[in-house]
């Protein structure tokens, strides 16, 4: 079944059919709150959920291509987040895109976080208590829902992949990006600036440990995020330039990578290295 509705979608987005440009507006996108109470509740998109702890910290996770809610990115976060802070977590499934051709996940980004924004304002959560984090194009997606909302405290982006839509500093007070695949024409992640500290560990590719391909140097940066949560602070040297970044020679001041803090102070050059190790907590 799933499949036949992936190639319809597929067919008609691929032949510009109107009915597709309403298809594509997110109305396939799927929300599930984690709390301390509620374990997956999936919510509704026109009304508000009483389930949703007010006064704290609503922590949103978007996946990647190929991804869906339930690949590790989304319960290995969850859990983490949960056994340290009481939040909310709302995980945001848009498998039905993400499946599809990466061109074709890439042209459903704009809709799909547009859709996200209209999501958490008609939730009624208060913008200044948000924590949006993407993985892959689910960076970009939750750049879009930022820009659109207004008033984000943070997003962060994990190893952000190449798309036409980007993340941007501007979607939200305080923009993290992790970078851990970016070297190689073969690579999937992005080797440009986008937030107000970008962080390189390892200089920003070939991760400790990872011997199988980019895809486990990609996959490192939402790990390094699980393990900022309670096992590893991170701290980051900032770099004066992008060269000293890649020669290991950044000498500035510390800044934790990840975690869940809303705000951070990063130094002017907004580049950081920090070096791990091969395993987990790394």
């Amino acid at each position: 079944m799933l499949k036949s509705v992936l190639l319809l979608l597929g067919l008609a987005v691929a032949k510009g059919n109107p009915d597709a440009e309403l298809q594509r507006n997110g109305e396939f996108n799927r929300y599930y709150l984690y709390n301390r109470q509620i374990l997956g509740e999936q919510l509704g998109f026109n009304t508000t959920s009483v389930n949703i702890i007010v006064g704290v910290t609503t922590v949103v996770i978007v996946h990647g291509h190929q991804g869906t809610y339930l690949t590790s990115l989304n319960p290995d976060l969850r859990r983490e987040l949960l056994k340290t802070e009481n939040v909310n977590v709302i995980a945001v499934d848009w498998s039905i895109y993400a499946a599809m051709s990466y061109s074709l996940a890439e042209n459903a980004v704009l809709s799909i976080g547009e859709h996200l924004a209209t999501f958490l304002a008609n939730q009624e959560i208060y913008p200044a208590t948000l924590h949006l984090i993407g993985f892959n194009l689910g960076a970009h997606i939750v750049g879009v829902a930022g820009r659109r909302l207004g008033g984000v405290a943070r997003i962060t982006g994990l190893d952000p992949s190449r798309s036409t839509i980007r993340l941007a500093r501007t979607d939200a007070y305080y923009v993290e990006v992790i970078h851990t695949d970016v070297s190689g024409i073969s690579s999937n992640g992005l080797d440009v600036q986008l937030g107000h500290a970008d962080f390189y560990p390892n200089g920003g590719s070939y991760q400790p440990g990872c011997w199988g391909g980019h895809d486990c140097s990609h996959n490192r940066a939402w790990m390094y995020l699980v393990a900022s949560f309670r096992d590893n602070t991170f701290n980051a040297n900032c770099c004066n330039t992008m060269l000293q970044k890649n020669w290991n020679t950044c000498r500035g001041t510390f800044l934790s990578m990840g975690n869940n803090v809303l705000m951070k102070f990063p130094c002017p050059s907004g580049i950081y290295r920090v070096n791990t190790r091969s395993s987990y907590p790394f």
